[in-house]
């Protein structure tokens, strides 16, 4: 959707239509009050509005006409857009025949899956559609910066000739509508849009009527009810309170795209062969959400005249916007065992389009368990509880309406064994009750978006002698030391790949653990290590002042942090007192 921004004026550009017409979409539709205007007054001052409705495509002011509206424009072909339609619909079949012809007696006023069509050369000429466009606008109608904005739709078409009166329609779909074989796919919901306009040879006259489908059969004309009308003199027509217009040209005009009339030169649009106008959708129907355009003609504008020839194509004005991050207020939990982390997250979907959204719902897009996040599972804990949440497991959070710039959030949890988790989320919804889910909203989360827990590992390694004796070895007395070592997780995570090393200054280091885990709090002790040196840490034959240094090393990684810890403790054992006798002390 664009996000331009307009004061809404009435005014019309004057140069082609031999009147100053007040550009009209939307121009007096505030809801206080509004003093007297002439909007088709010559005296009237040109204001800003968004679009050159003049009768011709060409811009020639700072507001928007087709060829900027639709730009850029390649190789004569207007290139797709998420906030605009444009239609080619010449022959595409073999001998100049189009499968976008109507077949048998269609009808406006039937329901879309009775609509049958056909491979056929569009006849008359003059009903020939040969493209059709449309383009949104979010229009300020008011200046009031506190209400909402407007949504203006500008629609417009040319034909392949211009000898007969001109019967066109202009439907717009809330349905996702499609083509298949032989018919049509899709449904009408109500307040699906139709304005027919009427344009008699020779501009002596013209009409505007829109229809909105109700569908229940208790409509002006069936299932269609009428919203506005008008009549007029001349090639333009506007509604009372100009809330639509529609104009022709009067004379010939460039065409900005690939166009070949029937009679002329290419390029060019002859008299009364291009077709626009505009409407504001909400001062008509409120908020609406299209997700389909289709323009047609008719063989006269009674609305149960039969149909002709149709240009169908997308247009998505719907719209939502998902974002994934830490919930506020909380951060990431470390499981009793130290072995990973819990982070609670919110996945808010917005609907930030013009009309009601409905199905809202969201997948992961993350592989569960996947060794490059280190997330081990999440689960859904609102608005409903789901303990199992998988790749692209598509999971209802708002089984109804959800209304244009409405949010509704989802809270999960995700278990994982790394500081921080950055999985994403894909967000859809249909346009319709029950329709498919091709509204879709991707987001990629940052280290904005999560919180993080500090995670230090941490060791501690303590020493003590627990006996200094002397020993007959070989007939002498030796002294053998024994050391009891006690070793603690003081982190909050795990701690794995644990070494624990006992080196005493005059013996040979002994390796006494080597891997293993350790949960957080948790001990090993105590660990007895006993060994016979080969020399004091002094020079000394006094029992009682003999010495003997040894140092205890731990390593140890986290389990989540995945950072190295380490501690160290050296102490001195003294042996007993002296001996009394060769016993043992």
């Amino acid at each position: 959707m664009a996000n331009q921004t307009f004061n809404w004026k009435p005014s019309w550009l004057t140069a082609t239509l031999g009147i100053a017409i007040g550009l009209v979409l939307a121009s007096v539709m505030v809801f206080a009050p509004q003093p007297a205007q002439a909007v088709h007054d010559d005296a009237s001052p040109l204001l800003n509005s968004p679009f050159e409705l003049d009768g011709n495509a060409v811009k020639t002011s700072a507001l928007d006409d087709w060829d900027s509206a639709l730009a850029p424009i390649v190789n004569g072909v207007p290139v797709p857009g998420p906030d605009k339609t444009f239609v080619n619909d010449g022959p595409n079949a073999a001998g100049g025949k189009e499968t976008s012809a109507w077949k048998g007696s269609n009808k406006d006023i039937d329901t879309i899956l009775t609509w049958e069509r056909m491979t056929s050369k569009v006849t008359p000429d003059k009903d020939n559609i040969t493209n059709a466009y449309a383009k949104p606008y979010s229009v300020d109608h008011d200046d009031d910066p506190t209400t909402p904005n407007h949504l203006i739709i500008y629609f417009g078409a040319d034909r392949f000739a211009n000898n007969g009166d001109a019967a066109l329609g202009f439907w717009f779909f809330q349905d996702d509508v499609a083509l298949n074989n032989g018919g049509f796919d899709g449904e009408h919901i109500v307040n699906d849009l139709l304005i027919q306009v009427d344009f008699v040879q020779g501009g002596s006259s013209s009409e505007i009527q829109i229809f909105k489908w109700v569908g229940d059969g208790s409509g002006d004309f069936g299932n269609l009810q009428e919203i506005a009308f008008a009549a007029a003199n001349g090639t333009t027509v506007c509604t009372d309170g100009d809330t639509a217009c529609a104009t022709t040209n009067n004379s010939p005009q460039p065409a900005p795209w690939n166009y070949t009339p029937k009679s002329g030169p290419a390029g060019t649009f002859p008299q009364e062969s291009f077709y626009e106008g505009g409407i504001d959708i909400t001062a008509l129907l409120g908020e609406v959400c299209f997700s389909s355009f289709m323009a047609e003609t008719r063989s006269s504008h009674s609305e149960t005249a039969e149909l002709k020839d149709f240009a169908l194509g997308d247009f998505n004005l719907c719209s939502i916007l998902v974002t994934k991050k830490c919930k506020d207020g909380t951060a990431p939990v470390i499981d009793p065992t130290g072995t990973f982390l819990t982070t609670t997250l919110d996945v808010t979907v917005t609907n930030n389009g013009f009309g009601s959204v409905f199905n809202t719902a969201f997948e992961e897009d993350i592989e569960i368990p996947d060794a490059d996040t280190g997330v081990l599972a999440c689960r859904l804990i609102s608005p409903v509880v789901d303990n199992d949440l998988d790749k692209d497991e598509l999971k209802e959070i708002l089984e109804g309406e959800l209304a244009a710039g409405a949010s509704v959030t989802a809270t999960l949890e995700c278990d994982h064994t790394k500081s921080t988790v950055f999985n994403n989320v894909t967000a859809r919804a249909s346009a319709s009750p029950g329709g498919t889910r091709d509204i879709t909203d991707g987001y990629q989360m940052s280290s904005e978006d999560t919180c993080e827990l500090l995670v230090t590992p941490m060791i501690d390694v303590e020493k003590e002698c627990k006996t200094v004796l002397l020993v007959q070895v070989d007939g002498t007395l030796q002294p053998q030391v024994c050391n009891t070592i006690t070793l603690t997780n003081t982190s909050n995570e795990k701690l794995v790949n644990i070494e624990l090393v006992d080196d005493p200054a005059n013996a040979p280091s002994t390796t006494l653990i080597s891997g293993g885990e350790l949960a957080p709090g948790a001990s090993i002790t105590p660990i007895d290590h006993c060994y016979i040196p080969t020399a004091t840490d002094n020079d000394t034959e006094e029992p009682e002042e003999a010495t003997f240094s040894n140092e205890a090393l731990a390593s140890a990684d986290g389990a989540i942090s995945k950072v190295a810890a380490s501690d160290t403790d050296n102490i001195q054992c003294k042996l007993c007192p002296p001996p009394q006798s060769e016993s043992v002390h």
